[in-house]
């Protein structure tokens, strides 16, 4: 017996949620992701319907055999998506590897999950996402570097920098002044190239 009903009942907004992203009217497949509950989530996802198909990156895939005429079966996928499209953001919120495994197999777009894999401070799953999958960055990587002085992340600024990202672009220098870090500040002064005067102000 497959209770498809069962993943599209949404969590009531609370104001006593402490979590923004799941205070959303988010679905229970999308709570059991974010809270890396994994036999819940497994259990969910095999409530789906059979017939849907998915897209992954690079290119389409079905999971099981249509069972409806290529009409329905449109329709069940789109509707099914728009329900779903933000799944891999509950998925890469948890950390949890194995839960990040199945939605990319099933393939769900990783779409804006960059960010929340900084934010999270999932610095393993930050780069995964930005080697492997590059079309689903809307962001440019400047932007997380100057991310990394205001909020003391220097060791990803670090990764970042020796990958080759150009500390120009992310204004370090003003971020590394405006937190009053001289410890930084004098480590980016002796990069090669460094713009000191970023704002045009000197």
């Amino acid at each position: 017996y497959r209770d498809t009903n069962v993943c599209y009942e949404k969590i009531p907004t609370s104001v006593y949620e402490r979590f923004p992203l799941v205070n959303e009217t988010t679905t229970l497949l999308e709570y059991a992701a974010y809270f890396g509950s994994i036999k819940c989530f497994k259990y969910l996802i095999l409530q789906l319907p059979l017939d849907f198909k998915t897209k992954s990156d690079n290119q389409p895939q079905t999971l099981h055999p249509t069972l409806f005429d290529t009409d329905d079966s449109e329709k069940a996928d789109s509707n099914h998506k728009k329900t779903f499209d933000k799944l891999a953001k509950y998925a890469v919120a948890s950390g949890n590897t194995e839960i990040i495994r199945i939605v990319e197999q099933k393939g769900y777009s990783f779409d804006n999950t960059l960010e929340i894999a900084f934010n999270y401070a999932h610095y393993d799953l930050f780069d995964w996402i930005r080697m492997n999958k590059v079309h689903s960055i809307q962001k440019p990587i400047s932007l997380f570097l100057n991310k990394c002085v205001h909020q003391m992340r220097i060791s990803l600024m670090m990764e970042l920098l020796e990958d080759g990202f150009n500390p120009n672009d992310s204004h370090l220098v003003t971020a590394a002044v405006e937190e009053e870090n001289t410890m930084l500040l004098d480590f980016l002064l002796k990069i090669r190239g460094i713009e000191v005067n970023e704002n045009g102000i000197l």
